[in-house]
């Protein structure tokens, strides 16, 4: 698991570190190709996610599966929520479903990884996860 998000953290460090290419455009890459950022009009973010947990503190409730679900442009606000109920229901996860994240440039959607099912071994993995998002979209805006 480890290895996964340090081996996604890196292919993501080198294809952003590729992406310039002549002096008087701004390229950055995407899915084989590359995209001038010169050029480009209109620049979105957006992710999806749902926290799944057991329910260990409301008596009423134990043991019942609870959610939250997370919409909207990947702001270090969003994530920072999404982090808070990760660290709240750290010890009771019992995993996520609907995980979608990306950057939008123009026409073209950069898909951000996600960790598949049995990759997602613990809070923690979560954390990296969104938090590898965050860093594709300074990255991305730092270009701008």
């Amino acid at each position: 698991m480890k290895n996964t998000m340090l081996g996604l953290l890196a292919v993501m460090s080198a294809a952003f570190v590729t992406g310039c290419g002549n002096s008087d455009s701004n390229w950055y890459p995407i899915d084989g190709g590359r995209v001038n950022l010169s050029r480009t009009t209109r620049v979105t973010t957006e992710m999806s996610i749902t926290i799944l947990w057991k329910e260990t503190k409301d008596m009423q409730n134990l043991g019942k599966e609870r959610q939250r679900e997370f919409e909207g442009p990947i702001t270090e606000e969003n994530i920072e929520a999404i982090k808070k109920c990760i660290r709240e229901h750290e010890k009771d996860i019992t995993g996520y479903r609907g995980c979608e994240a990306s950057m939008n440039l123009d026409l073209f959607k950069i898909r951000l990884p996600c960790l598949k099912e049995g990759e997602c071994q613990s809070a923690r993995d979560l954390e990296r996860m969104v938090d590898a998002w965050l860093i594709a979209v300074e990255d991305l805006f730092s270009r701008l």
